[in-house]
């Protein structure tokens, strides 16, 4: 009786369903921060019931704690309307509790709720926008793991909390996205919004007043005694441009011109550009100039 060998063989892998498929690309971009950070407040809710299992204080009392009490006193009451001795809501910006109030005036929230609302939706909108800034910076992988730094951060508690931080962070975060795409209009915007919910949110005058010099600067080309040698070869310079050291963009020549001087001799010169660009010269591309030629 003659025996086969049978050969085995690593069966190729099953293809994902179109919705499986559809997940993974999910989490692998806008999923990541927002699953991320709903982990970790699940996680603080856990923390912030045992800590009223121990120490048998209410839950609404820990949630809006110190600055918290104050907010929620000026989205109620507003500002006095005169200045009063000791501590008092002068000392509070408005935005966070115009926002705080405006939410709760929409929904059927108390004030606290809305300030917690508030500060969850702030807290999850300024993940999207830490790992988008990650990534433009250091890449994808960079741009998840500070994600995850930034949701289990302890600092991050304040998301959790009626804290204007749920305002200033997504706001200032916005401000460098915008900047970083040259939408100035938006980055002002912001800015002046972050300025409006906390002190802190004054540090983007002087970081959109450096971007905004720095692109006056650019436009404006290379200055100084070494422009003029720097300018040709560092610019991009219309093909029919005939300034001094370029005749355009392309391979133009200037043909030689042959005059009479004052002393009767000829000499000969250079005539006008006449030349039309060549076809290929919209593919020559010129470096911005450094400064140093």
């Amino acid at each position: 009786m003659e025996r086969g060998t049978v050969c085995l063989q690593d069966a190729p892998p099953l293809p994902r369903p179109p919705a499986a498929r559809s997940v993974v690309a999910w989490l692998g971009t806008a999923g990541w921060p927002i699953v991320s950070y709903v982990c970790s407040r699940l996680v603080l809710l856990l923390l912030a019931g045992l800590n009223v299992l121990l120490t048998g204080r209410p839950l609404a009392g820990e949630l809006s704690l110190f600055d918290g009490q104050w907010y929620l006193k000026l989205a109620h009451d507003g500002y006095p309307a005169a200045a009063v001795p000791g501590k008092s809501v002068l000392g509070f910006l408005p935005l966070y509790p115009l926002v705080i109030r405006a939410v709760a005036e929409v929904s059927s929230f108390s004030l606290l709720g809305a300030a917690l609302i508030t500060s969850f939706a702030g807290g999850l909108i300024s993940a999207v926008l830490v790992q988008r800034l990650a990534t433009l910076w250091w890449g994808e992988a960079a741009g998840r793991q500070a994600t995850l730094v930034f949701c289990v951060f302890r600092g991050s508690v304040v998301f959790s909390m009626a804290y204007s931080e749920c305002l200033t962070l997504p706001l200032v975060l916005g401000c460098l996205l915008a900047l970083a795409s040259r939408r100035w209009l938006g980055a002002g915007l912001l800015a002046g919004l972050a300025s409006a919910a906390e002190p802190a949110g004054l540090i983007l005058v002087p970081v959109c007043a450096a971007v905004a010099v720095h692109q006056i600067r650019r436009r404006a080309g290379p200055t100084g005694p070494r422009a003029a040698a720097c300018w040709p070869r560092c610019s991009p310079r219309p093909a029919w441009d005939c300034s001094p050291g370029t005749c355009g963009t392309g391979p133009a020549r200037r043909s030689p011109v042959m005059t009479r001087s004052a002393s009767g001799g000829t000499r000969a010169t250079r005539s006008p550009c006449s030349a039309s660009p060549s076809p290929d010269s919209s593919s020559i591309t010129r470096k911005p100039c450094s400064g140093t030629c």
